[in-house]
């Protein structure tokens, strides 16, 4: 079936929003437009569609076996731009889906990672700890809660994220051998992932992908650009699997 596009677009000229609108709708798994604010109502039927295929838990300190009834849904978090509020939706979306009664981890890939201080944890412990002793017993110790919400803090900074880089896919202390733990216990797992550099190391792991943009024309251009290659590279992502978040609009303005 078709997933929607949530696009959130400022004021403007009547040629400009045709132009974006008409670009939009080319694509089939296009299901909307939306202008001003998009409130949360129109968001959460689709975190209630994934609630009906999974069977919710209560969730418990630490990590624990999930016992989902279908394979986990891995959510990238991606563009190819910096600053379109990636680390924001990331956030807000991995609590409201924990919210929902799913076992969730949130996990920002950036360096430093400013994902747990945006949820008020501490940077410490993280990924690196992890990587000294990377098995599943010694993940459930690292993990801090924000709320209903499990988070495993990110790098501290960008070398020891282009060490992790280097580690190939089969090898202890990869992101690729991480994330198999994490869906050993976890409905759903959230990647806040850097615009460049790591993704391609990170977004063939993932089976859903929300691609956060800007609200101009050349936003939605390399938006577009993001969408095909990951379709055309990943594998993993099909084409109904990805979504899209025009953020960083002005409430009130409409097309």
């Amino acid at each position: 079936g078709q997933h929607p596009i949530y696009v959130r677009l400022p004021h403007l000229q009547a040629a400009q929003a045709q132009k974006i609108e008409g670009a939009l709708r080319h694509y089939a798994t296009v299901h909307g437009v939306y202008t001003g604010e998009v409130p949360l109502e129109v968001i959460t039927p689709q975190i209630t569609a994934l609630q009906g295929v999974m069977k919710p838990i209560v969730p418990t300190p630490g990590l624990t076996p999930a016992q989902a009834e279908t394979p986990p849904v891995v959510i990238g978090v991606w563009n190819g731009e910096g600053g379109v509020g990636k680390t924001t939706v990331s956030t807000n979306l991995s609590y409201a889906i924990a919210q929902q009664g799913l076992k969730t981890l949130y996990l920002n890939l950036d360096a430093p990672d400013d994902g747990a201080f945006k949820l008020k944890l501490k940077a410490f412990p993280n990924i690196d700890h992890w990587r000294t002793k990377p098995t599943a017993d010694y993940l459930a110790t690292l993990i801090q809660n924000a709320g209903m919400l499990d988070v495993l803090a990110g790098f501290r900074d960008v070398f020891s994220q282009e060490e992790t880089i280097k580690t190939d896919a089969d090898q202890p202390g990869s992101i690729a051998q991480l994330i198999e733990q994490a869906k050993a216990h976890y409905q759903v797992i959230v990647m806040d992932t850097p615009q460049a550099h790591i993704a391609p190391h990170v977004l063939p792991l993932c089976n859903q992908l929300i691609l956060v943009a800007g609200p101009g024309s050349g936003d939605v251009y390399r938006t577009v650009v993001a969408y095909r290659t990951v379709v055309d590279q990943t594998g993993s992502i099909s084409d109904d699997a990805v979504h899209v978040v025009v953020n960083r609009v002005q409430p009130g303005h409409r097309l």
